[in-house]
């Protein structure tokens, strides 16, 4: 009999590294079958030990794959012309996550498909589609791959080091009974994979750019960092009223703490992508991944209805006193536009979220001749 590689088999001469890349990939596709003791071409060459070959595939898929395969694999000892091979079946996974290497975890390079005969990495868009399918909206709440989370710049930022207390994790959920960490604590962790990019350009367009800044590392520290280089490019404006001087920030200062924080706690962490704040010469926009959440509209976010992406992240900020509970961020940010006539603008599409401020003081200023030497301050 002449087997022919195709979609839901694939032919090897001997077991390889790579075998666990096609197993994961048969569990997230349709399933399928790995017969090894064949040339590619469908040649049975047997081989001369399989229970060797049986011990080291379930050793390997133990060992690199994630979650646990094996209660969806059957490996067989075959005999055909009286030569020996392993079949290796693999069933469809019925409970919708994706399988994905421990070593590289959930993300691009760790998650395979098969296509037409070939086992290829999963991209980027099919990926967040399957975190969708299999976990939801509840991305804080899943297992983190990792194990070797740090927290020294989120004890450093709430000066008291209770990041470092198993129980004050677990209270804020990221660390199970088990030991195990979530990816809320991710999130909170010097190794979260996230970040904010910010880019200040010099006019109304993206054509020349003053400075850039990337935050990195824990979300806290992200916090901080984010809102420090924006107030940099905030600029003040001093106008003289009758007999008093007034000071204007471009942006109010309330509006922007609301804003980043809303980016961080209500963004979909699902997407690889980060946070993006764009400052030109009349507006700021910051775009986040992750559009409302399913029966909430503007008007509601706008009259403070509370419905967050990520409950867990929410309540931790809570718990540490960096936010309340009111859903007060969004009317915030109305309210420090209320005497002035254009008004922040949020813009919504099904997997990002955009809000617009424009600039208090643009009438003001010539902001295409800023001088040279104000970006080196920056």
């Amino acid at each position: 009999m002449q087997y022919v590689e195709n979609e839901t088999l694939e032919l090897k001469e001997e077991f390889d590294d790579k075998l666990v890349n096609s197993v994961i990939a048969f569990a997230n596709s349709k399933g399928g079958r790995i017969l090894i003791g064949f040339k590619s071409c469908g040649e049975l060459i047997g081989l001369s030990d399989c229970k060797d070959v049986i011990f080291r595939v379930i050793k390997a898929c133990r060992l690199f794959i994630e979650p646990d395969i094996i209660k969806f694999i059957k490996i067989t000892e075959n005999t055909m012309d009286n030569k020996k091979f392993v079949c290796i079946e693999i069933f469809k996974n019925a409970e919708g996550y994706p399988y994905y290497l421990k070593n590289e975890g959930l993300k691009i390079g760790g998650v395979f498909i098969r296509c037409g005969c070939n086992t290829t990495p999963v991209q980027s868009q099919l990926l967040n589609s399957m975190k969708m399918v299999a976990y939801g909206n509840c991305y804080s709440e899943m297992l983190c791959y990792r194990d070797d989370l740090t927290f020294k710049e989120a004890n450093k930022k709430l000066k008291n080091k209770l990041f470092s207390k198993k129980d004050f994790r677990m209270d804020l959920g990221m660390q199970n009974t088990s030991d195990q960490y979530t990816n809320l604590g991710l999130l909170f962790s010097d190794q979260c994979e996230h970040s904010i990019k910010i880019v200040f350009f010099q006019g109304k367009t993206k054509d020349i750019i003053i400075t850039t800044k990337e935050c990195t590392g824990s979300i806290l520290k992200q916090l901080d960092d984010a809102y420090e280089f924006i107030m940099k490019c905030n600029r003040l404006h001093a106008e003289i009223v009758d007999f008093y001087r007034i000071d204007r920030y471009d942006y109010p200062e309330e509006a922007l703490r609301e804003v980043i924080l809303n980016a961080i706690i209500h963004r979909n962490y699902a997407f690889n992508s980060s946070t993006f704040v764009n400052l030109y010469a009349d507006h700021l926009e910051v775009l986040s991944f992750g559009g409302l959440m399913h029966g909430t509209d503007v008007i509601d976010i706008k009259r403070g209805i509370r419905r967050p992406r990520n409950k867990q992240l929410a309540d931790a900020f809570c718990k540490l006193g960096i936010t309340n509970d009111n859903g007060s961020g969004i009317p915030t940010i109305m309210k420090s536009y209320a005497d002035y006539k254009n008004k922040p603008k949020i813009c919504v599409s099904l997997n990002t979220f955009t809000i617009e401020f424009p600039n208090r003081n643009y009438k003001f200023k010539a902001w295409h001749k800023i001088p040279r030497e104000y970006y080196n301050i920056l």
